[in-house]
């Protein structure tokens, strides 16, 4: 029910990078530290309501270490081995670390 061919997302135009060979919609149950960083440096560029000065003095790469446990997570993946096909972990290298591409 939630994979369809892709020419079914030619139009509307979905999916804007086919080469990354991702479903429209992906959920994932692993963290990865990259994704974290990403989302706490996004935030500081986000228009929120609120006092936000708090975000000014986040590190990213200190909340990536200091907020997700990311031992129980990669004990349950390893032992489940199947997790790695998935498109979304890198082929390559160590499938827990990944480089988070924002592209508009």
């Amino acid at each position: 029910m939630m994979f369809y061919a892709q020419p079914d997302y030619l139009q509307p135009p979905a999916i804007q990078h086919p080469e990354w060979q991702q479903s429209r919609i992906n959920f994932q149950g692993w963290p990865f530290p990259s994704a974290t960083e990403t989302v706490v440096g996004e935030m500081k560029s986000t228009i929120v309501g609120g006092e936000i000065g708090f975000l000014e003095n986040l590190s990213p790469d200190f909340v990536a270490k200091d907020l997700v446990q990311y031992d129980y997570i990669k004990n349950a993946l390893n032992a489940n081995p199947g997790w790695k096909l998935d498109l979304s972990v890198p082929q390559t290298g160590n499938p827990f670390v990944r480089q988070e591409v924002i592209s508009l």
